[in-house]
C-alpha cells in the first residue's frame, strides 16, 4: 500500500513539473528559497496585475497601523552606509538608478519600506523620479535625460520602516479643531530621518531627445488635459505630449458632446490653498477674462472653510468631533446649488486630498473617494445634460519636509503619491477628465517655498493645458 501511496505522489510530481515546463514556468522549484526574486521577474501565473497604487502600498501595507508600527531602530535604514549606483542599460537611452541599504551596523537590509526623494538635475534640466521598492532592501528606478550634459542626483531619505506612509491614530481628527488641524499632542519624532546622500553625478554624452517617462501609454478610456510626465527646462515646462507632438491630436480626442459654441459661463476652482494660488493667478489670464464670463474660488480644507464654521472654530475650538462626510459632500452641492443656472457651460476643477492626508487613515480616504465617485455619477443621472463638466485636478507633492511639525507627521510625499496614482486610476475609470499637476510640481526646480506651497508659476503648464482644453470645447 505504500509503495502505491510513493507510485502515485511520484506520477503526480512528475505530471506538475511536465505541465510547468509546457506552461513556460519551469522555475517554480526556485521560490522557496528566492521567493520575492522569482516573483517580481516571472509572476505567479494567473495573479492579477497590480496597478501603480497598489505598487508604492505593497511593501507597507501590513505595517500602516500607528499603534503597531515598527518601532525597533535595529533595522532603520543608516543614510551614511547607503551605495547608490547608476548604470546605463544596455543598447536603450536609459538609466538604471539603484540604492542598497544598511542598518547602522553595517547589515544589508531585507526588507523595505524606505521614501527617498529622487531629482535628477543640470544646470537647465530638473525632473522627479519614484523609485521601486523591491522589498528586500534595494530600491530602482529606469529614467533617461532629456539633453546631453552633467547631471546631478539629489537623493534624500525622510523615513524608514514603512514610517512615511503610516496612518494617523483613529482619533487623529477628533484631536483637532472643526477642520481637523492643530492638535495639541506630542508626536515622538524619532522616525524622521531628513537626510540628504552626498550628490551622484554622471555624463550623458549624447542623446536622442528621448525621455523615458513619456515612453507609456495613456488607458485609452481615459480623457487627460495635459500628460502625467514632463521636465523642467530652463523654467519652461516640457509636457510629454508636447514633446511627442501629438498633444493637439488629444485634446482633439476628448468626447464632450453639449458645450456650445459661445462663451463659457462659470468656471469654479474647487479645493485648498495650492487652489487658491491657482485662483489667484487664472483670474487675471484669459481663461477667465475671456473665455468664461465668471470664475469664483471655493476654498476648502477638511471642509468648505468658513461656510459651516467660524474663523475661531477653524483655528482655535476643538469639539471632539470626526470626520464628517455629509459636510464634506454639502460642500460640493452647495456649490454646485450656487451656479445662477445648471448647464455643461459651467465647469468645476474640483481636488481635495492633502488636508485629508493630513488626519484620515488610508481606508478611509479611499472609501471618501469612492463615495465622491459615486456623488458625481448621481448627479450626471439627475441632472442629465445639465450636468456641469466636472475635471479632476490632481494634488500636488508636498515637498521636502524641512523640519518636523506634528500637525502635519503623515502629509508625507508617500501618502500623497499614493492618494495621487489612486484617484487618478479609479477617476479614470469612472470616465473624469484629469489634469495632471503632481509630477509637474515634484519635479519643479524651485521646489516649495514652505512645507506644501508653490510659487504659481509651477503650474503656468496647467493653466495652459486647462485653457485649451477648454477652448478646444467651445470651438467644437
Amino acid at each position: 500500500m505504500k509503495k502505491l501511496q510513493l507510485f502515485v505522489i511520484l506520477l503526480m510530481v512528475v505530471s506538475f513539473c511536465f505541465i510547468s515546463y509546457n506552461i513556460n514556468i519551469p522555475t517554480w522549484y526556485a521560490y522557496a528559497y528566492n521567493y520575492v526574486k522569482i516573483t517580481q521577474e516571472k509572476p505567479v501565473p494567473c495573479k492579477i496585475k497590480q496597478v501603480q497604487w497598489e505598487k508604492i502600498i505593497s511593501p507597507c501595507e501590513d505595517k500602516m497601523n500607528w499603534l503597531t508600527k515598527l518601532k525597533s531602530r535595529k533595522n532603520i535604514t543608516y543614510a551614511p552606509k547607503t551605495v547608490v549606483t547608476i548604470n546605463e542599460v544596455t543598447n536603450t537611452e536609459t538609466y538604471k538608478l539603484k540604492i542598497l541599504t544598511f542598518n547602522k551596523e553595517g547589515v544589508k537590509k531585507t526588507i523595505g519600506g524606505d521614501l527617498w526623494l529622487v531629482k535628477i538635475k543640470s544646470t537647465s534640466i530638473s525632473f522627479s523620479i519614484h523609485l521601486i521598492d523591491n522589498m528586500d532592501g534595494s530600491y530602482e528606478g529606469d529614467f533617461s535625460t532629456p539633453q546631453a550634459g552633467n547631471y546631478i542626483i539629489d537623493i534624500i531619505l525622510q523615513y524608514s520602516l514603512c514610517h512615511g506612509i503610516l496612518d494617523p491614530p483613529l482619533d487623529w481628527f477628533k484631536l483637532g479643531n472643526f477642520q481637523g488641524l492643530a492638535q495639541k499632542v506630542q508626536l515622538d519624532e524619532d522616525d524622521f530621518i531628513k537626510t540628504s546622500l552626498p550628490n551622484k553625478y554622471f555624463v550623458v554624452k549624447s542623446n536622442n531627445n528621448f525621455f523615458y517617462p513619456c515612453d507609456y501609454k495613456l488607458p485609452a478610456t481615459c480623457t487627460h488635459l495635459n500628460s502625467k510626465y514632463g521636465y523642467w527646462e530652463n523654467l519652461e515646462y516640457r509636457d510629454c505630449w508636447e514633446i511627442s507632438n501629438h498633444y493637439s491630436e488629444k485634446v482633439k480626442t476628448a468626447v464632450v458632446d453639449t458645450l456650445a459654441k459661445v462663451k463659457l459661463d462659470t468656471l469654479i476652482i474647487y479645493g485648498d490653498s495650492m487652489a487658491k494660488l491657482f485662483y489667484n493667478s487664472i483670474s487675471k489670464k484669459p481663461i477667465c477674462t475671456n473665455l468664461f464670463t465668471n470664475c469664483t474660488l471655493v476654498y476648502t480644507w477638511a471642509y468648505i472653510k468658513g461656510r459651516y464654521s467660524t474663523e475661531d472654530e477653524d483655528s482655535n475650538s476643538y469639539d471632539g468631533k470626526d470626520f464628517n462626510e455629509t459636510i464634506f459632500f454639502r460642500g460640493i452641492s452647495d456649490t454646485l446649488n450656487d451656479l445662477p443656472f445648471l448647464s455643461r457651460k459651467n465647469v468645476l476643477v474640483i481636488n481635495f486630498g492633502l488636508h485629508q492626508l493630513v488626519n484620515l487613515s488610508w481606508e478611509r480616504m479611499k472609501r471618501l473617494f469612492y463615495l465622491f465617485l459615486d456623488f458625481v455619477a448621481k448627479i450626471k443621472i439627475q441632472l442629465g445634460k445639465r450636468t456641469p463638466l466636472i475635471i479632476w485636478k490632481s494634488i500636488t507633492e508636498p515637498g521636502q519636509i524641512k523640519a518636523f511639525r506634528t500637525s502635519e507627521r503623515f502629509m508625507t510625499t508617500q501618502r500623497a503619491h499614493l492618494w495621487n496614482d489612486f484617484t487618478i486610476h479609479e477617476a479614470c475609470k469612472r470616465g473624469l477628465p484629469i489634469l495632471h499637476v503632481y509630477h509637474m510640481s515634484a519635479s519643479f526646480p524651485k521646489g516649495t517655498y514652505d512645507r506644501c506651497h508653490y510659487h504659481e508659476s509651477a503650474f503656468y503648464p496647467a493653466e495652459k493645458a486647462l485653457y485649451n482644453y477648454l477652448n478646444n470645447l467651445v470651438e467644437t
